[in-house]
């Protein structure tokens, strides 16, 4: 089941090959539990009164619908990727995945279309099976920047593969060097709003937006394939950059409810605390991302 859950994130991009039944059905099992937890989770948070410090709950369950509507938009490809590989498996056409568009009762009719059993003209078709990543596969040594972000844009979404330190920071120097051009126009162009010139400040803030939603696939797959070339395995991969992402919106969601309440000392002592705990977590990904070659493994 697990293996199954696994070849649902690892077959995100392939369309072409197909998926047995049983697989399937054990990967959307395991989707709908990974679904339901942080709902029941938010659930539980916002309508028990009894919970004592309404401000820290009150944030987490903000987080965990974060989580959840994260984890939901994350899921969206895999599961077409999934389905259309499915249907290829019972020789039906993959046209099919539009059904989703038709709310509620194309969801339940593509459902099980699904459940029916492998057909015989689908054989010639490969059953996906996710490669495995040599552990003494050497990743490619960029030149200089340029080749740095050529193999940055040429991976954008490779997650099985492994990246050097040099490729590595070379590129996350250029893309911190960017973030911090952008917060310090922001805080420049903060008076301009007083003059009624917002359209400059707005102009800012879509192309910031844009330039996260663009860099936010391959930033992740970089972390991925790093912390794999440390020698982590994909689950201490996943727990590690997990960690640090829950971790900062935590943060952030908690310090942005403070900011818009009646802070009190508690709250300001809970905040530095946060922060102090944050600030560790991302040092310790600092020091994981900057470790040679397979060096966790070497100890």
């Amino acid at each position: 089941m697990i293996q199954a859950y696994q070849k649902f994130w690892m077959g995100a991009f392939n369309f072409w090959e197909r998926t047995v039944r049983s697989d399937f059905w054990s990967a959307m099992f395991v989707h709908f539990i990974v679904l339901i937890i942080p709902l029941n989770v938010h659930h539980y948070l916002t309508t028990h009164s009894y919970l004592g410090y309404s401000l820290v709950w009150e944030s987490l369950a903000s987080l965990t619908l974060l989580i959840f509507w994260g984890y939901a938009l994350a899921a969206i490809l895999p599961y077409f990727a999934m389905t259309i590989r499915r249907l290829r498996d019972a020789a039906l056409p993959w046209e099919l995945i539009f059904l989703t568009l038709v709310f509620g009762v194309g969801s339940v009719i593509l459902l099980i279309l699904n459940g029916l059993p492998q057909d015989a003209r689908a054989r010639h078709l490969p059953i996906y099976q996710p490669l495995n990543v040599s552990s003494d596969q050497l990743a490619e040594e960029p030149q200089n920047f340029s080749k740095a972000f050529n193999l940055y844009f040429k991976n954008y979404f490779d997650f099985s593969g492994r990246l050097n330190r040099k490729a590595f920071w070379l590129v996350q120097l250029v893309w911190v060097l960017i973030l911090t051009c952008f917060i310090v126009l922001a805080k420049l162009l903060e008076p301009l709003n007083q003059f009624g010139l917002v359209n400059v400040a707005m102009f800012l803030q879509g192309l910031f937006i844009l330039f996260l939603v663009i860099t936010a696939i391959p930033q992740i797959a970089s972390f991925t394939r790093r912390l794999r070339d440390v020698g982590l395995s994909n689950l201490n991969i996943l727990i590690v950059l997990s960690t640090t992402a829950i971790g900062t919106a935590y943060y952030w969601i908690l310090n942005h409810k403070i900011s818009l309440s009646y802070a009190t000392n508690q709250d300001l002592l809970l905040q530095y605390l946060l922060f102090l705990v944050l600030m560790l977590i991302i040092l310790c990904l600092i020091i994981l991302l900057s470790l040679p070659k397979q060096a966790v493994r070497e100890k």
